[in-house]
C-alpha cells in the first residue's frame, strides 16, 4: 500500500512479488562465528514489492539459468545508469559475492516477521543440532532459522531457535502451539 501498488524500482502497476532485502555477517577472518563451524548470519532487514522484471534483477544467476541474465542486466544497467563498464564491473562483484557466500552454511535471521509462525517446506529436513537441511543443485544446504516461530510443513512440533541461544550454541526452544498457522 505505501507504494500506491507499484513496483519501488520502477513504478509498474499490477501483480507484485515480495523481494526480502537482506544484511549478511560473514564469519571472521579466521572463519569461525558459531560452534567451530563456517556459518554466517543472513538478517532479513525488510520486505519490498517489485514486478517479476525488476524482482529478476536481484536473483541474476536465476536469471542465466532462465536464459535471461542478458535482459536482466540491460534492465539493472537501465534503472541504475551504469555505462558498459560499471554494468559489466557489477556483474563480476555479484559473481564474486556468490560465489564466497556459498563456502559456508548460513543462519537466518527473521526476526523482523516478529511472532508470525513460518512455514518452511517438507523437503528441509530436520538435524539433531536444529538447523534444517537440503539437497540443491551444488550439495547439501544447511541453515538454522532465527527469531521467529516456525514449522515444517507437515510437523506438529513449531520451533522458536533465538539468536542469543544460536550464539551461545544452545539447543532450539519448543514453543506452545497456539500460534495460528499463516495462510
Amino acid at each position: 500500500m505505501e507504494t500506491g501498488h507499484r513496483c519501488l524500482l520502477c513504478g509498474t502497476a499490477g501483480k507484485l512479488d515480495c523481494h526480502e532485502i537482506w544484511k549478511y555477517y560473514e564469519p571472521g577472518k579466521d572463519g569461525r562465528i558459531h560452534r567451530g563451524a563456517l556459518c554466517g548470519v543472513q538478517r532479513l532487514v525488510k520486505l519490498i514489492p517489485v514486478c517479476a522484471d525488476c524482482h529478476e534483477t536481484f536473483h541474476l544467476g536465476l536469471a542465466g539459468i532462465r536464459g535471461r541474465l542478458n535482459i536482466a542486466m540491460e534492465r539493472v544497467a537501465a534503472l541504475y545508469r551504469l555505462s558498459d563498464d560499471e554494468r559489466e564491473a557489477y556483474l563480476a562483484m555479484v559473481k564474486e559475492d556468490w560465489y564466497r557466500r556459498n563456502e559456508f552454511s548460513w543462519a537466518l535471521d527473521v526476526s523482523v516477521v516478529g511472532a508470525s509462525l513460518l512455514e518452511i517446506k517438507p523437503e528441509w529436513e530436520l538435524q539433531p543440532d536444529s538447523s534444517l537441511s537440503a539437497k540443491q543443485k551444488y550439495g547439501t544446504s544447511h541453515t538454522f532459522v532465527l527469531g521467529a516461530p516456525w514449522q515444517r510443513k507437515g510437523d506438529d512440533e513449531k520451533r522458536l531457535f533465538s539468536i542469543d541461544a544460536f550464539l551461545r550454541g544452545s539447543e532450539s526452544e519448543n514453543i506452545p502451539s497456539t500460534h495460528g498457522n499463516r495462510s
